[in-house]
């Protein structure tokens, strides 16, 4: 149908015929081990070929034929006529409905079509999530009051695609939405891609914060789903686990038993992951307790080549420094190998000699009364590996306060220990 001229004329004849036609996509709670909603997607159907029409170019057509609305109400009519013969087979499912938020317009909006709708068909508005999706060029305005108006009368509010296109972190502040659905585009290679990992992570982390729940689109694999759930989805929609279709009772029993064997595998896989962060964790500070001791008992002027010699017998350490009483380094930053060139920028050079770290969290920390701090996994500015701090206080021959700090190289974001090289 790509080859197809969508006209005016072409988009009339679907309006006055109603040449559409609804397909819904599962939503899934691995938590719930079910279904828990549907997002209704329309699909176009040529009046006189009955082919169908791609929903991107036809929903584009109309906004340049200046029918958006008309064709964006014939298609939520539908949405909400098919979802009450749907939500009668299934009570307690929800209705994922999509308003294009260009025609959110002051004229527009208070018009009650949405209301009117649910009304007619006894539906429950807690049950249905309107998902705003943004072209540009939006009347911020209006959709913020758009967003008043249902959210008091009860409709859950979702922001779609955040993370590509028009979407940003200002619409999150100003509509404050129940639902945040992040994108595909972060979604796709996430199991492989440690800065869409963090970028979700954060994401995910914004909107638990503010309340909202985590929606995240094309999973495709199995990979990204228990990604993405260790970063903090609350729900799934991809095509792993259902593709839009005319939804029947097989579909659900079978997505639900998909859902029970992603909750099983997270369970094995979040004990995993705790037992190797115990195991990480011990062996990082047994390292720096030896070291610290090996230290405490030497002269501070041969800290730096002590601390080379340390350094080099431990293939997890990627450098090591010490700081005085006060915050301040007073040795050189020693790595374990020859300091990574990845990173030659003036800004990521590793801190040397007579550095101030005093406002640095680790050092904050065992400022207000800690022995030691071990640090979340991070991305080292000096060398871009994947890295964790452990810093603790020790006195030196001098009897002075000190603090040494080692940094941990961690491979696959999980640090490998490994045996000394050397004694």
């Amino acid at each position: 149908m790509s080859d197809t001229v969508i006209d005016r004329s072409l988009l009339l004849d679907v309006l006055q015929n109603e040449s559409l036609f609804i397909h819904f996509q599962p939503i899934c709670s691995v938590f719930k081990k079910s279904v828990i909603g549907v997002e209704a997607l329309s699909r176009g159907i040529h009046p006189t070929t009955g082919v169908t029409i791609p929903p991107a170019a036809l929903f584009q057509a109309a906004r340049e034929e200046g029918l958006a609305l008309e064709l964006d109400r014939l298609c939520r009519r539908k949405a909400f006529d098919a979802f009450s013969l749907l939500v009668a087979e299934y009570p307690g499912l929800t209705l994922f409905v999509n308003i294009d938020s260009t025609i959110l317009t002051e004229q527009v909006v208070g018009s009650g079509n949405i209301v009117d709708n649910v009304k007619r068909l006894g539906l429950h508005p807690g049950n249905i999530v309107i998902e705003l999706i943004e072209e540009g060029g939006e009347q911020i305005h209006a959709m913020h009051r758009f967003v008043e108006n249902y959210r008091d009368a009860g409709f859950v509010i979702a922001l779609d695609d955040m993370g590509s296109g028009h979407s940003n972190l200002e619409r999150v502040c100003i509509l404050k939405p129940d639902v945040l659905k992040i994108d595909r585009s972060l979604v796709n290679g996430i199991d492989q891609e440690f800065h869409k990992q963090e970028t979700f992570r954060a994401m995910s982390a914004l909107a638990h914060k503010i309340g909202a729940m985590v929606i995240a689109e094309g999973v495709e694999t199995y990979a990204q789903i228990l990604t993405v759930l260790d970063l903090g989805a609350d729900l799934l929609q991809g095509y792993y686990l259902g593709k839009p279709d005319l939804i029947h009772a097989e579909h659900f029993k079978e997505i639900n038993q998909t859902t029970e064997g992603i909750s099983s595998a997270m369970k094995k896989l979040a004990t995993r992951k705790i037992q190797e962060s115990v195991h990480e964790q011990t062996t990082h500070m047994n390292i720096a307790s030896g070291i610290g001791c090996e230290i405490a008992k030497a002269n501070p002027d041969s800290y730096n080549r002590l601390l080379g010699g340390m350094a080099k017998c431990y293939g997890e350490i990627e450098c090591t420094y010490i700081l005085n009483g006060d915050g301040i380094q007073i040795s050189e930053t020693i790595f374990s190998t020859t300091p990574p060139a990845t990173r030659q920028k003036f800004i990521f050079q590793p801190a040397k000699s007579g550095a101030d770290h005093s406002l640095k969290e680790f050092f904050l920390q065992l400022n207000a009364g800690r022995s030691y701090f071990l640090s979340a996994p991070y991305i080292s500015l000096a060398s871009g590996r994947f890295c964790r701090t452990v810093s603790m206080r020790f006195h030196g021959k001098d009897s002075r306060e000190r603090v040494l700090c080692i940094d941990f190289t961690i491979r696959n974001n999980h640090a490998a220990a490994s045996e000394p090289r050397c004694v």
